[in-house]
């Protein structure tokens, strides 16, 4: 999967939608994916208001705990 800009079909749709989202959510976190549903294969995009590094952070957090594991961010170093 290439990594990159938003795609420009959906720059200006995802743009909008973060603007809302940061209204409305402000302060809290957010990361909107964008991605073709079903068997289609193509490219995420992402959009958030946040460090990069943070949002792949709540991300494995939340598929952590999705999965019933402990998140890699809370794991005591052995």
């Amino acid at each position: 999967m290439a990594h990159g800009p938003i795609e420009e079909e959906h720059r200006a749709l995802m743009n909008d939608v973060a603007q809302a989202l940061k209204e409305v959510l402000d302060p809290l976190g957010f990361a909107l994916l964008v991605f073709e549903k079903g068997d289609k294969a193509g490219r995420m995009n992402y959009i958030c208001n946040c460090d990069r590094d943070d949002m792949v952070t709540a991300m494995k957090e939340f598929i952590a705990n999705h999965e019933g594991r402990t998140p890699p961010s809370t794991t005591t170093p052995q």
